[in-house]
């Protein structure tokens, strides 16, 4: 997902985007935390490829169900 639009980031946006990344791995922060991120840029440069991808919206948001690690 991040290579669709990385080219448009700036280089501390990128950076943002990986330390996020990195952080979920560690589980130092829930999914939902790079997932917003994602979403974000998604939105910005209103990339319609990855605009309604499940992933980024996989179940209603009542659930709670990606707010923890």
């Amino acid at each position: 997902m991040f290579g669709y639009f990385k080219q448009e980031l700036s280089p501390d946006e990128k950076q943002e985007v990986l330390e996020m990344i990195e952080a979920y791995s560690l589980a130092d922060v829930p999914l939902i935390v790079p997932i917003i991120l994602i979403n974000h840029h998604v939105r910005t440069f209103d990339q319609l490829d990855l605009r309604d991808q499940c992933y980024l919206h996989p179940h209603p948001l009542d659930l709670r169900l990606r707010s923890h690690c």
